[in-house]
């Protein structure tokens, strides 16, 4: 029930009954109705016949006609049947109270609050209220119960969360390419800089591994080998690589005879590949590993977890946490605080802001294979240096070498190990980071095969998908195209109303002609 009063100054006082009309009285008694109704001008006609005083809100929604009982008619000075006569009046929505327009624009759809807020400066303010925003996610049928949050910016969250859940969010395609498609290969790294996916390295089998660097360019879909300056590409897999700049950070590695391989930067722009030495380097830099994962935050590179062989060749699975600073060159092993995600191997790790957010993985050994494995998540905050373990709600089947990729706010796993059963999945997940809900989206099929160690490369709004293993190597290469039309046409329309345009300057000037705007 919606009521307003405020009768010294002699606005009305109204209520919200279930019809879908506004009702209530003016300070002299006289009844007044507003109807939320469609109505033309053509009905105001019929109103000089009415009993009572009637207001009327149009189907355009932005006037208001009010037929008012005059109190100082009086019938000894006005002998004739027109003691009640009533007079026409136009009142313009802008003259009631932000309260009472926030409460009817309320009833307004998404697409309607955008567009009634380019009108004028007074109907953008209120059509952005974030109370407004609020009331509609709130009002889906979305899982949002935790987004009670002083500062959140439900119109954005409404924007992207519209679009994810959207049916037929995103479409696999087959991408056009031409050159030549990398080799079957899995546990290679995929990074995007410049309009370009660098792929590096990877292995066919536990002998033969590659020591290439393939760029993919997206705009002409081009393949092309990259022909390397300055040091030797090691042939390695199971490393890690991460971008800043025109920089590559690979990290790790293991050539499948012994030898396990430390920090390297590859430049893109004088492809000059650099081995770095631990002595060159400053701090404490981690031990070599594989089967890690690194994510970037800002100018830091984060290393998680993986497994190698400790000094007494005894291998070991790792659960250390390490931080390099690109800009000085400094490894750094923090104070850790909170719940420090177990050790283990097969994970993935992805940036969403300020957060790591860290998947799945497993413990695996010569003897026993996966021991056990995970589909939990952790979020590690990089300001605070906290881990924690939320509470997720849904669930998702896979765990070990999952490909993980980021959209926004939204953490997707695709494939990996499954679970429950001993075999790759090509399943899709989706994590809202905000609500810490897991979700199936809604994507066009077919879908890919199945498959895990493979990489995923955000780029340019599409998603690239390379490589990988289903029981052998595979080099199937796939988009994942999202459909973004919906939020691209609501955001399209988030501009300001030009500061000379007044509409109450409007109203003025045009008070005494009986029209509207």
């Amino acid at each position: 029930m919606f009521k307003y009063n405020q009768l010294k100054d002699n606005f009305i006082s109204v209520s919200n009954d279930e019809a879908g009309y506004f009702n209530g009285k003016d300070v002299f008694g006289n009844r007044i109705e507003i109807n939320s109704a469609s109505g033309s001008d053509s009905d105001f006609d019929d109103f000089n016949d009415s009993e009572d005083d009637e207001m009327d809100i149009c189907s355009s929604g932005t006037k208001i006609q009010n037929l008012h009982l005059s109190r100082f008619q009086n019938n000894n000075l006005v002998n004739s049947d027109n003691f009640f006569r009533r007079q026409r009046q136009f009142i313009y929505l802008p003259q009631f109270p932000e309260e009472i327009i926030a409460k009817i624009f309320s009833f307004l759809t998404a697409n309607d609050l955008v567009s009634i807020s380019l009108t004028c400066n007074s109907y953008h303010k209120i059509a952005n209220d974030r109370t407004l925003w609020r009331d509609l996610c709130f009002n889906s049928t979305w899982t949002i119960s935790n987004l009670y949050h002083p500062t959140f910016d439900y119109k954005n969250y409404y924007y992207e969360k519209h679009a994810i859940t959207s049916p037929n969010c995103a479409k696999w395609v087959s991408p056009k390419f031409f050159g030549t498609l990398p080799s079957k290969r899995f546990k290679h790294t995929a990074t995007y800089v410049n309009g370009k996916v660098l792929f590096i390295g990877g292995q066919e089998s536990d002998q033969k591994r590659f020591n290439d660097v393939i760029s993919y360019d997206t705009k002409t879909q081009t393949f092309t080998e990259i022909h390397t300056k300055g040091d030797t590409v090691p042939k390695f897999s199971r490393h890690s690589a991460s971008a800043i700049g025109e920089k590559v950070y690979v990290f790790g590695g293991f050539d499948g005879f012994g030898t396990n391989f430390n920090l390297a930067i590859y430049n893109t722009e004088t492809r000059v590949w650099t081995n770095i030495p631990n002595h060159f380097l400053k701090g404490s830099p981690p031990v070599s590993r594989t089967n890690h994962s690194s994510a970037v935050v800002g100018k830091n590179v984060y290393i998680f977890g993986g497994n190698n062989n400790d000094e007494n060749g005894v291998y070991q699975v790792l659960d250390d946490l390490h931080i390099l600073n690109t800009e000085t060159l400094t490894w750094t092993k923090p104070e850790i605080k909170g719940d420090t995600p177990c050790a283990r191997s097969g994970h993935c790790m992805t940036s969403i802001g300020n957060k790591l957010y860290l998947f799945g993985g497993g413990v695996w050994n010569h003897s026993n294979g996966w021991v056990e494995k995970f589909n939990d998540i952790h979020i590690f905050d990089t300001e605070t240096l906290t881990w924690s373990k939320p509470e997720v709600k849904g669930e998702v089947q896979t765990s070990t070498f999952a490909i993980a990729f980021s959209v926004g706010r939204y953490l997707f796993i695709f494939g990996g190990g499954s679970k429950p059963k001993h075999c790759v999945t090509n399943d899709i997940y989706v994590l809202d980071t905000e609500t810490n809900y897991w979700s199936i989206p809604t994507i066009q099929e077919p879908r890919p095969p199945a498959r895990d160690m493979g990489t995923a490369c955000v780029a340019d709004g599409d998603v690239y998908f390379m490589g990988g293993y289903d029981g052998a190597p595979i080099n199937y290469f796939n988009k994942l195209k999202f459909n973004f039309k919906v939020l691209s046409n609501l955001a399209s329309q988030k501009k300001q109303i030009p500061p000379q345009f007044n509409y109450s300057q409007q109203y003025q000037t045009n008070q005494n002609k009986k029209f509207l705007l």
